[in-house]
């Protein structure tokens, strides 16, 4: 049973590769066989008007779920990366902010890489097929990709020093 659902985690992983090349996406699929866990990885190249390049990890969270059949799925993407430490307040603060306005997932810090990141997680009915859980991840990545595109300008921004939430918000980088 566990290899079919590793087997089935693969599937999911590659079929995504696959799609979003087919989209015009920089991606890769690892398959597990260096003794790393299956992932795919996507490029999301020159994001806003930075121009910030994000990597994107799609994975599956080892966990015993409490449903049978269900897997938990996680896209990572690491936004910005080597934030000065002397903006932090102001960055986590626009962080909570952005939050209020995503219709999918969360921002947040990780403070000892200093790093903003953007994750979102997906419980996944295995019973489904394949086509329909891909086309649901896809779904969800549309929208973290949205999200990324419509607060990657002022986070970079406001993690560089070059403003604050309040005047992102007065040059309309922030709602």
């Amino acid at each position: 049973m566990a290899d079919n659902r590793e087997e089935l985690r693969k599937s999911i992983l590659s079929c995504m590769a696959d799609v979003l090349k087919q989209n015009g996406f920089p991606t890769e699929f690892f398959d597990g066989s260096d003794g790393n866990p299956p992932i795919t990885r996507i490029e999301l190249r020159r994001q806003g008007k930075v121009q910030q390049d994000v990597l994107l990890e799609m994975c599956f969270i080892p966990m015993t779920m409490p449903r049978p059949n269900t897997e938990l799925f996680q896209m990572y993407a690491t936004i910005l990366v080597n934030m000065p430490e002397k903006f932090m307040p102001e960055l986590k603060r626009a962080v909570f902010y952005c939050n209020d306005f995503t219709p999918v997932g969360q921002f947040g810090v990780f403070e000892q890489a200093g790093q903003v990141y953007m994750r979102h997680n997906i419980v996944l009915t295995t019973d489904d097929d394949l086509e329909r859980i891909v086309t649901e991840i896809c779904d969800y990545f549309s929208l973290m990709l949205a999200s990324i595109g419509r607060f990657v300008d002022a986070l970079a921004q406001i993690a560089s020093g070059a403003t604050t939430i309040e005047l992102a918000r007065d040059m309309e980088l922030l709602p």
